[in-house]
């Protein structure tokens, strides 16, 4: 298990969902905006959270600087799951159709069409 603190990152002008343990970032998905995130109300800017945790406002630009990002949104408590946990968490939300199938390929909520051959009702 490690302790990840689930983040949204604004990088190269795109938004991206992931993770950051140890001054590493992953990234998980991409996303078209950051009201995409169901619970965006519950992240902190990075230097408003770095704060509320009593550190040197300076961590927030040295993490800036080392990931090449223009912006980090950070969930307000750290979770503790493996990185296969994280990506089914952030995965979560499932295509409708997706959802009412018995096979275990579900896609995300986030594709744009659905076309499955393969669907099985329940």
């Amino acid at each position: 298990m490690k302790i990840a603190l689930p983040v949204v990152v604004k990088k190269d002008n795109k938004w991206y969902q992931g993770f950051i343990e140890d001054f590493n970032l992953t990234i998980n998905k991409e996303i078209k905006k950051l009201s995409d995130i169901k619970n965006i109300s519950e992240y902190k800017g990075l230097i408003t959270y770095i704060r509320t945790k009593g550190l040197d406002r300076d961590l927030a630009n040295k993490l800036l600087k080392e990931t090449n990002c223009e912006s980090i949104y950070v969930l307000n408590k750290p979770i503790d799951l493996t990185e296969k946990q994280y990506e089914s968490y952030i995965w979560s939300d499932y295509f409708p159709l997706c959802l009412k199938c018995k096979k275990n390929c579900k896609q995300s909520h986030i594709v744009k069409e659905l076309y499955c051959k393969d669907f099985e009702k329940e």
